[in-house]
């Protein structure tokens, strides 16, 4: 039978045994929750980077859209006066190439100051992003390296479609990831759907956009045969 000395000894044990756990656990949480509150603090701060840099070059991007959208227009218009003309029988000087400076769609600055830290975006927006200054830069070099304006005007009306399409998927892309709260492994792949309008939107061929990405339209159930 044991004694009320056995039984002291025994809860002074258990609560040893208790003070040494809680001594342990303690430490052991407040590490678990200072790496906690370190990693989301990282993510925070991750996702304000990536916040300023894709408002930052979003706004760019629309700006270029715009010089696009006005050089198109411009474009299309010089053509048909030229072509107006020559119907009309009046001889068409070929002044030379385009001015130096005089197609420069986007300078690209905010591009160039973060390129960087462009490894702290989505893989898929990188791409976008610089697949569309790389064509800018190059619908540039192109232009002015032609031998007439009229030649230059000429490469423009094909080409600014295309880019055209390349701003518009990239501003699709940034608003994605912008509306998921700068999830970094969130879809931003355009739809079939997103792509048709786009394409109608800017006026470039959807089957050959579609080729390009090698995307197929969704092919429709066969109907069931009738019994």
């Amino acid at each position: 039978m044991q004694t009320g000395t056995d039984v002291a000894a025994w809860v002074q044990a258990i609560g040893s045994i208790i003070a040494i756990l809680v001594a342990i656990a303690i430490p052991a949480w407040q590490r678990w929750a200072s790496l906690r509150d370190a990693r989301t603090d990282q993510c925070q701060q991750a996702k304000e980077r990536a916040k300023r840099m894709v408002a930052a070059l979003k706004a760019e991007v629309i700006a270029a859209i715009a010089a696009l959208e006005r050089q198109l227009f411009a474009t299309k218009q010089t053509l048909l006066k030229i072509r107006a003309g020559r119907q009309a029988g009046a001889q068409i000087l070929n002044h030379g190439p385009i001015s130096p400076g005089s197609m420069i769609f986007t300078d690209g600055v905010i591009y160039r100051q973060v390129a960087a830290e462009l490894g702290r975006l989505p893989a898929d927006l990188v791409s976008s992003m610089v697949q569309f200054y790389a064509m800018a830069l190059e619908m540039t070099r192109l232009a002015e390296s032609s031998s007439s304006a009229e030649t230059a005007y000429e490469i423009m009306q094909d080409l600014i479609p295309r880019a055209l399409m390349c701003g518009e998927l990239l501003r699709l892309s940034m608003d994605k990831f912008e509306r998921s709260d700068f999830e970094f492994r969130v879809d931003l792949r355009p739809t079939p759907d997103e792509m048709s309008k786009l394409a109608k939107k800017v006026g470039y061929p959807l089957q050959e956009l579609m080729q390009e990405r090698g995307i197929s339209w969704p092919q429709p159930e066969p109907e069931e045969a009738a019994h």
